[in-house]
């Protein structure tokens, strides 16, 4: 089960999560120095880099009439999505929308689609979940 918004997506919009990826930890860069005349490099700092979140689904509707309403109204959702919610772990991140944004087909027959397959990017430039006031790096 998933949150945007404190919004339950599956019960608002039929959206049936089947994958979800980078909920583990984050990569680590290193700034480093190279100094002439010496061999290698000297690492002075390091940081964690920014979180990429894709999240794979279907949204389902009764009807093809339905089931595009459900596909626009959670894509007009999206853009304004600042938090999720994973209820399995019960852990939060802040997010933005990523650059490659969304990405959306029909499932089954083109013209008479009433499920459409989804994937969504999102971007946690702050690495860390939070239980409360709590921070984690693995989700």
């Amino acid at each position: 089960m998933l949150l945007m918004n404190n919004v339950n997506v599956r019960q608002q919009y039929n959206f049936v999560v089947s994958s979800i990826s980078g909920r583990g930890i984050p990569a680590k860069h290193y700034l480093t120095l190279d100094f002439p005349l010496r061999d290698g490099e000297v690492k002075y700092a390091a940081k964690y880099a920014p979180r990429v979140i894709q999240i794979s689904g279907y949204i389902y509707g009764s009807s093809v009439s339905d089931a595009k309403q459900k596909l626009q109204l959670f894509l007009e959702l999206l853009p304004n999505v600042n938090t999720l919610t994973f209820l399995d772990t019960g852990r939060s991140i802040d997010v933005e929308l990523g650059t490659e944004q969304v990405e959306y087909r029909p499932v089954g027959p083109t013209f008479s689609a009433i499920a459409y397959e989804l994937t969504i990017t999102f971007i946690a430039f702050n690495p860390y979940f939070y239980v409360g006031q709590t921070k984690y790096l693995s989700g």
